[in-house]
């Protein structure tokens, strides 16, 4: 069994209007949207689902980080939650990540000792794109993607659509938020947790059955979230504030 941390690395400072989080719903409300990265520890592992944004304060002084329109406050960056949490990015064996979007890799190369575990069919798809439109350099990290090429390849696994990355934690292909996405369940002692990635953001995508605006196939997020109910006791979207609210101290498990 798994225990899991949600750590919040960063947040939006306005609102988002919801249809731009709603795939054509929302239209007449915001929502506040955050981001995550989840440490996860058991069977003598130490894990990370996503590598996050952000500077150290050694690098980037202790002040608030602008990454895109992400605010990262002071102490919020990877390598700060993780330190704050007793874990140092050199320590951490398994690096998983939902996607190759910039909030959920762009410090992918702190991970130093970390097996990175990226969906197959999702490297694929990026790397040799048909449409190199559907990867825009705004939104893909591509310098990650170089790193894990030319320095890191030899610690990547590429997961099939169905995985098992370690006894009780195994990763699923999803696609529909981005031809990359997969996500990951984890045994707790609470029962079993999927951290979604994208392709379920926020409660109310899974909740309400209204897919995420940002999608890549909208029936791969319709099959998604119709696995993602079956099959999770606990769901821990993305990009949702109320993770902290239905998991006081975002600890799960």
């Amino acid at each position: 069994m798994y225990t899991i941390q949600a750590l919040r690395n960063f947040y939006i400072d306005f609102p988002i209007p919801g249809l731009a989080m709603y795939f054509q719903d929302k239209i007449d409300q915001s929502v506040r949207i955050v981001g995550y990265i989840w440490l996860v520890r058991g069977g003598g592992k130490t894990i990370v689902v996503d590598a996050g944004i952000g500077q150290a304060p050694e690098v980037a002084g202790e002040i608030k980080q602008m990454v895109g329109h992400f605010t990262v406050a002071p102490g919020e960056d990877t390598a700060s939650l993780l330190r704050s949490a007793g874990v140092a990015p050199c320590d951490v064996d398994y690096l998983i990540l939902t996607h190759l979007h910039t909030d959920h890799c762009l410090n992918t190369p702190l991970f130093t000792r970390a097996r990175i575990v990226i969906s197959r069919r999702g490297w694929e798809a990026v790397a040799r794109p048909a449409h190199p439109a559907l990867f825009p350099k705004r939104v893909f990290a591509l310098d990650v993607l170089r790193h894990l090429r030319e320095q890191a390849w030899d610690r990547v696994q590429l997961a099939d659509d169905e995985e098992r990355v370690l006894p009780g934690i195994s990763v699923f292909y999803t696609g529909g938020h981005t031809p990359c996405s997969q996500a990951v369940r984890i045994e707790t002692a609470a029962g079993a947790a999927i951290i979604t990635g994208d392709v379920v953001s926020l409660y109310g995508h899974i909740e309400e059955n209204i897919p995420v605006a940002y999608c890549h196939d909208l029936l791969e997020c319709y099959k998604a979230m119709d696995r993602i109910r079956r099959e999770a006791d606990i769901v821990l979207p993305t990009h949702d504030p109320a993770v902290l609210v239905r998991h006081p101290g975002g600890k799960i498990g």
